[in-house]
């Protein structure tokens, strides 16, 4: 950030306060000869982590404004332009959050997507890890959903299959050369995290949805019908993997013994039925999450298959 030409503050002299000197960098030696020759007004934007120590002088002699207090403003201003159209865009990051457990997006996150939604919306989704979207319009709740799954599907470590099976699973509409494209683009950010390959993806929109049509998208899966853990008299099921309420109680247990045999540990089942029931092997993968409160304490990605 400190680098932008565009990060400009009129009158003042911005750097960074590292640990070592550089573009618009300084040491804290060199922050300290500064406050001391009273020079120009100067802006420092300290990283505590590298900058070591002897700073106390700077922060008695000036202001200082924490990184909330920063981007509390900073966010302020940037939605500042989006009035009436903000629900589409938190929805943008409230689907994000959810993307790999990570629950919240930093402020430069935020801050970032903002900016350059104002340009391009479904372009700037790149920045919060969701898969880029080919529109001069602000995206709909369905093209967000789909956003986030095909971000899901090929970006992120939850579905383990090959890159190959993976691109196939879209059932992309159109030519096999798309495939091959979007193949080749996958294994070359394979190493990376989500949000460094989603900005990969961003500067290739022949890859962004609009352009690639997933047809797993129009798949139609009316509902899902939890198969119950109780019988009909209100036992618990034995396939459940549960046991009975201790005393009077009514929730059941699962019971997790670590030293127990591999072959005698407890596993919790979960069996669904599907309308329509004849959907095809491989159209449509099922997300189970174990969830308590706000945190996912573990989840699953399981492949349709027909039984």
């Amino acid at each position: 950030m400190v680098e932008s030409d565009a990060f400009v503050v009129p009158g003042w002299t911005v750097n960074a306060v590292v640990d070592a000197p550089g573009q618009r960098r300084i040491s804290a030696d060199q922050a300290v000869e500064q406050r001391e020759d009273k020079a120009e007004a100067a802006l420092l934007l300290i990283d505590p982590l590298r900058a070591g120590a002897g700073l106390d002088g700077i922060y008695s002699a000036g202001r200082e404004i924490s990184e909330t207090e920063l981007f509390g403003e900073a966010l302020r201003l940037a939605r500042r332009p989006f009035f009436g159209r903000m629900p589409v865009l938190d929805a943008a990051i409230t689907r994000a959050e959810r993307l790999g457990r990570r629950r919240r997006l930093t402020p430069w996150s935020k801050f970032d997507f903002y900016v350059n939604a104002k340009q391009n919306a479904g372009r700037a989704l790149a920045r919060l890890g969701l898969w880029p979207i080919a529109s001069d319009d602000d995206p709909s709740t369905s093209e967000l959903d789909l956003s986030a799954e095909l971000a899901d599907r090929l970006l992120y470590v939850s579905d383990t299959r090959a890159i190959a099976e993976r691109v196939h699973g879209l059932r992309l509409e159109g030519s096999a050369e798309k495939a091959a494209q979007l193949e080749q683009a996958l294994r070359l950010v394979s190493g990376m995290s989500p949000e460094e390959a989603a900005r990969h993806i961003e500067h290739q929109p022949e890859l962004w949805l609009g352009p690639i049509q997933p047809g797993f998208a129009s798949e139609e899966l009316r509902r899902i019908q939890l198969a119950p853990w109780r019988d009909a008299r209100g036992g618990i099921l034995k396939w459940s993997g549960l046991n009975k309420p201790e005393g009077d109680g009514l929730t059941p247990r699962l019971i997790l013994d670590r030293s127990a045999p591999t072959k005698n540990r407890a596993k919790l089942t979960i069996r669904w039925t599907t309308d329509p029931e004849d959907l095809v092997a491989g159209d449509i993968d099922y997300r189970v999450s174990v969830i308590a409160g706000e945190d996912v304490l573990a989840d699953r990605i399981v492949h349709h298959r027909d039984c």
